[in-house]
């Protein structure tokens, strides 16, 4: 039989025991005995609807068996029969094996439970075919790799009620989409799997359990990944100190091996880490996180070791699958992390406890300095450590800065897009849109819920409490909490109408006081988590106190933890709160009904009680928030020459004040007049928290700023721009010539919240040399025309454009820039038409654009990238912009078309995974092109035709082909060669190399290098990723030779090759390569 045929048949199987899954979720014991059809039938499924999932189906057994394909294909070590024979077991296997419904309905479902249940009719299936251990490995492998798949369908897959399930399948084509694209990102497989396959099977398992994004008050059914994390992330900006301005991640990790950064509650720091263990497991980070593709990403989360010792390599990885955690030992771990191969993610030195921070800083100073080539990110709260708290460590800092409105509003509309999924079927598109535009326009309206906002916690609860509420928000942070948790314990189920089995006789009032007895337990220990025993314990203790309840300990946590949304399980035997903001709020309303506020006020120096006694100034009465904002004062005036302690004790009183409904005006006062030490604001830290005093503290501020430092200067203008309105405006006019950076940063901040022609008018002063603006909200666009001395605008845009917003920038002369991105209904672009300032377009997942630039004069167009788009790049399109120099296409279908030719300026080429080969001999010739990049393409032997063009720069980095490298030998002006050659790249005939050659840079190419070896004239010499260390004393006759880098895993210390050419000041460096 063939192979094909063989592969088709395993994967049909894994694709219906996924369908049977999607179809009827858990199954009566006779239904479990049905064929797919009978069971679609038992389900009420029509006939339609049964034949649109029977094509998905098959399409997604096509898919699957292309990817088990190659390891069919490559295996070498067993004839053709017994590989035909394998192939027939594991089919046979999977299709006598019965998938039960405990396995597949389990909210921890990983492969090996799965590879479990095949075991006996594996065994059964090998002793049958008496295969000899190469064969019988093969087997095992096949059929690791089919239950890999078959798992990642079941944890892909949604669970729909059958309304559901027939609208999803009338949207033709959606599943076999959502499958198809989860499969590409599952890492894959290879033949020869040394380490026992232990990495690829632990990035699936961090990608799958990663990917999910958890957005509060939406709870997708199951462990589905219908709404991503790699989708739903948020590109939040950082404060870097060694930046003047703004960074995203990319940069800021990029730039340092050692980072630590910090951010308020709810910020995103988890998030933000998960995020780039994500993408690492995936190998699918771009541009300047490239390099962490090679990278194992390990989260150490350090709440698990608030009360026991800090781990070692045994322990650093946690919460995996049993299967795994048996596979991944200390050893392992250690040889990732001494050969570079790994990145450590610590997560929340804010919960390891105080009084072990010092034992906390040696333990990253030792790993700092055993893994000298590892990346190492910690996270932390603020008020935990200082920003250079590892900084003697080498370590750069950075902030989570506050959401801008644009992420506001981004953030709004993948939460409204994630219940959207959540609801399918349920609610129409125009109500789902209806709530998020009444998000949108309250948030505008109101400052308090504007600052709130800015916080992507506390954005999401306000979206839940939309929601919920019908569009009544609270109006204040503590109110948000105390109507967060009745959702939570009261409403959301009642509405649901959750099946009695479910529920247990529990009042709301009793389910609260339950978990601020455990919030109040949890805090005066100290604890960020607990052991699953001792929970149980302390709620049977509690349990004692309440009479009327009449259910057990056992079934109250079952409860608490299934149905609350308060309490989670984040490792086995590990309790805690599903954030740390609701075990201080629960702990707070305990504090205050003990009237133990005396008690609060003598942690007040311990940053882990900070917010709770924040939460407790807001829960408190009248006289208890006063008597503790006086306190926190009188501390602060007590604290003699201690400035640094003073300055935190009256940020504490200003945050108390800020969250309490009432306080005297005398009291109100004094918060003002004795704020001293924190004026001016140095962070955006202390920015914030002054912006909750509201108008009050705006008289406090500097009226001139020209001498404060940088951050200093621009803290104050956040300041105020978090405030809003007339009196913070003629602050921030008081900055209107001040040009540092970081200045105007938050000047474009700021300009969303206020009126944006007066803003226009009176932010921005005389410009000899004009303004050069960033603009990153599209309501910006009318008011730019009134800023004095503009000279040009760049925006960037994500999400939808408006036809308000297309018309404006229709209007914008002086439009520089445009990125355009995440936008699947752009449309045409003939709303840009016209522009003659227009030098730079970007669009990068973009789609409805049939004829993007058709029929438009773009005479100043210069720099054009597509990436991403559904659509066909076609050279006649971009006629009219006759001035291109650089074009860039990436994942995007394009055609040929003679691009040089008619793009006789075109001096750049890149082009990166395309989806057909790149046929060069239809891209033409001109006489400007200098530098061609092609990155995993397809490329045809028609390659060589590029040796006509006067190329000085060319890179040829994961393309697959067969090509001949003869012709770059004709190449007289080039001047920088990289290639790197992925498997599947055949190089006909040998390299030979331009006498002008400078740089040169080898990746997987050993039969390469003699050539290189015989070019005197090089000055930089890049070998990585080969069999043997290149003979470097050849090098010593390079007259002109400066630098050479080899692969990392080679020693270069004991060299003497190395040490001669170091002797001749050659820099000689190792250098961690990832393709």
């Amino acid at each position: 039989m063939a192979v094909e045929t063989l592969l088709l048949r395993i994967a049909t199987s894994v694709a219906t025991v996924g369908g049977k899954a999607l179809v009827a979720g858990r199954r009566a014991a006779a239904e479990r005995r049905m064929s797919l059809v009978e069971l679609a039938g038992a389900r009420g499924l029509g006939v339609l609807p049964q034949r649109r999932l029977n094509r998905q189906l098959e399409q997604l057994a096509e898919t699957i068996s292309d990817r088990l394909g190659p390891l069919a294909e490559v295996e070498m070590a067993i004839s053709a029969a017994d590989r035909d024979l394998v192939l027939d077991g594991v089919a046979e296997t999977l299709e006598r094996t019965e998938f039960t419904d405990e396995v597949l309905f389990d909210t921890n479902l990983d492969e090996g439970s799965l590879l479990r249940l095949t075991e006996p009719i594996a065994r059964e299936v090998l002793s049958r075919l008496a295969l000899d251990e190469p064969a019988e490995a093969f087997f095992r492998r096949v059929l690791r790799e089919s239950i890999a798949h078959l798992t990642e369908v079941i944890v892909t897959l949604p669970s729909f009620h059958q309304r559901s399930l027939v609208e999803l399948l009338a949207r033709d084509g959606e599943i076999i989409a959502l499958l198809q694209q989860v499969l590409a990102q599952m890492p894959q497989a290879t033949a020869a799997r040394t380490d026992g396959g232990i990495e690829v099977d632990y990035r699936r398992e961090i990608a799958r359990k990663f990917d999910r994004i958890e957005l509060f008050g939406v709870t997708l059914a199951g462990p589905t990944r219908r709404y991503p994390l790699d989708v739903a992330y948020l590109g939040l900006s950082l404060s870097h100190h060694e930046q003047e301005m703004d960074a995203g991640l990319d940069r800021v990790v990029s730039a340092s091996r050692l980072v630590y950064i910090r951010g308020d509650a709810g910020s995103g720091k988890t998030t933000l880490l998960r995020w780039l263990a994500l993408r690492s497991a995936r190998r699918s980070h771009e541009g300047m996180l490239a390099a962490w593709n090679r990278l194992l990403p390990i989260l150490i989360p350090l709440r698990r070791f608030a009360d026991r010792d800090l781990p070692g390599p045994s322990e650093y990885v946690t919460g995996l699958s049993r299967s795994l955690t048996e596979r991944v030992t200390g050893a392992w771990v250690h040889s990732l992390l001494d050969a570079g191969k790994a990145a450590l993610l610590i997560d929340g030195v804010d919960e390891f406890p105080a009084e072990r921070r010092d034992e906390l800083h040696s333990w990253i100073e030792d790993l700092a300095n055993d893994y000298a080539q590892v990346p190492i990110i910690v996270t932390s709260r603020p008020a935990a450590t200082p920003a250079r708290w590892l900084e003697s460590l080498d370590f750069s800092h950075s902030a989570l800065l506050p959401m801008s409105r644009p992420h506001v509003a981004t953030f709004i509309r993948h939460w409204h897009d994630a219940m959207a999924l959540e609801l399918t079927g349920q609610k129409s598109e125009e109500e789902i849109a209806g709530f998020r535009r009444a998000m949108v326009a309250a948030i505008d309206r109101s400052r308090p819920l504007r600052l709130l906002a800015t916080n992507p916690l506390l954005c999401a609860l306000l979206c839940a409490l939309n929601w919920d509420r019908r569009k009544q928000l609270p109006r204040g942070r503590i109110e948000i909490y105390r109507a967060a948790l009745e959702m939570l314990l009261r409403r959301r189920d009642h509405e649901r109408q959750l099946s009695a089995r479910l529920d247990i006789d529990l009042e709301y009032d009793d389910r609260l006081a339950i978990l601020q007895d455990l919030a109040y337990w949890f805090t005066i220990n100290g604890w960020a988590a607990a052991e699953v025993g001792r929970v149980k314990s302390k709620i049977a203790t509690i349990l004692e106190s309440m009479a009327r309840v009449t259910v057990t300990p056992e079934t109250v946590y079952e409860f608490l933890l299934a149905r609350s949304g308060v309490l989670r399980e984040p490792a086995p035997g590990q309790v805690d709160f599903i954030h740390k903001t609701f075990q201080e709020y629960l702990a707070a309303v305990r504090f205050v009904d003990e009237d133990a506020i005396d008690s609060l006020l003598r942690n007040a120096d311990l940053d882990e009680y900070r917010e709770v006694i924040v939460m407790a100034a807001g829960c408190a009465r009248q006289h208890e928030a006063e008597h503790l904002v006086s306190a926190l004062l009188d501390e602060a005036a007590d604290s003699g020459t201690d400035s640094v302690r003073t300055a935190r004790l009256r940020l504490l009183a200003v945050s108390c004040s800020e969250v309490t409904s009432r306080l005297s005006r005398d009291l109100s006062e004094r918060v003002v007049d004795e704020l001293g030490e924190v004026i001016p604001p140095d962070s955006p830290d202390q920015a914030r928290i002054l912006a909750g005093l509201g108008e009050y503290v705006l008289p406090a501020l500097p009226d001139d700023c020209s001498s404060l430092p940088d951050n200093a200067a621009a803290a104050t203008l956040l300041t105020a721009g978090l405030v809003g309105g007339p009196a913070a405006l003629s602050l921030i006019a008081t900055l209107r010539n001040d040009q540092r950076p970081a200045v105007c940063r938050e000047r474009l901040a700021a300009w969303s919240y206020f009126d944006g022609r007066e803003f226009a008018r009176e932010a921005f002063g005389p410009r000899p040399d004009g303004w050069d603006l960033l603009v990153s909200d599209p309501a910006l666009l009318p008011n730019l025309k009134y800023v004095t001395d503009l000279n040009s605008v760049s925006c960037h845009f994500s999400g939808d454009l408006s036809d308000f917003a297309r018309r404006e920038l229709s209007y914008l002369e002086r439009l520089d820039s445009l990125t355009l991105s995440d936008n699947p209904s752009l449309g045409s672009l003939r709303f840009l038409e016209g522009l003659l300032s227009l030098r730079s377009l970007i669009l990068d997942q973009c789609g409805g654009m049939t004829e993007p630039g058709s029929g438009m004069y773009w005479p100043g167009l210069r720099h054009l990238t597509v990436r991403n788009c559904d659509l066909k790049v076609d050279p006649h399109q971009f006629e009219s912009a006759p001035g291109l120099e650089t074009l860039l296409v990436d994942a995007t279908e394009m055609l040929a078309a003679n691009l040089l030719t008619r793009q006789p300026r075109l001096r750049c080429l890149e082009l990166s995974a395309l989806p057909t080969p790149v046929v060069f001999g239809e891209f033409g010739h001109n006489r400007s092109i200098d530098t061609l990049l092609l990155r995993d393409c397809v490329i045809l032997p028609d390659l060589e035709k590029a040796g006509c063009l006067p190329l000085s720069t060319l890179a040829i980095m994961g393309c697959k082909g067969t090509v001949s490298l003869d012709w770059i030998g004709d190449l007289n002006e080039l001047r920088t060669l990289s290639l790197v050659a992925p498997p599947g790249f055949m190089a006909a005939g040998s390299l030979r190399l331009p006498a002008g050659l400078r740089e040169l840079m080898l990746v997987d190419c050993d039969e390469e290098i003699q050539a290189a070896l015989a070019s005197e004239h090089l000055t930089e010499l890049t070998v990585l990723k080969v069999d043997e260390l290149p003979a470097l004393d050849v090098l010593s006759n390079f007259p002109s030779l400066q630098r050479v880098e080899v692969s990392s895993w080679f020693d270069l210390d004991d060299n003497d090759d190395a040490s001669r050419l170091r002797s001749r000041g050659i820099e000689v460096a190792s250098m961690v390569w990832d393709s």
